[in-house]
């Protein structure tokens, strides 16, 4: 459970107020992101596809060998599906770990 979570029940508690809170997560892809690149090869970049777009070569495109350069962080945006979920649950807040 994250630390705001935590911080944001504990004051609806404490306030005594009569909230439901949701709580969002999916889009931390760092499970596996290894083994998610070797299965297709590696990173795509977003503007690959772009003609108004030149990457110059620290893009990460077509990486085969992430030793030198280890993968700190992989999100991705996953749709506001899980919050439209949330509201039609009746939440009157929804965190979302980003």
């Amino acid at each position: 459970m994250s630390s705001i979570l935590i911080l944001i029940l504990s004051q609806v508690q404490e306030k005594g107020y009569s909230l439901k809170v949701a709580y969002v997560i999916g889009d931390d892809l760092m499970d596996g992101i290894y083994e998610r690149l070797g299965d297709t090869g590696g990173l795509r970049h977003l503007d690959a596809e772009n003609p108004d777009v030149v990457l110059n070569g620290d893009s990460g495109e077509g990486r085969k060998d992430w030793s030198k350069y280890p993968i700190v962080s992989a999100n991705a945006y996953t749709g506001a599906r899980a919050i439209k979920i949330g509201l039609d649950e009746g939440a009157d807040i929804i965190c979302c770990k980003i």
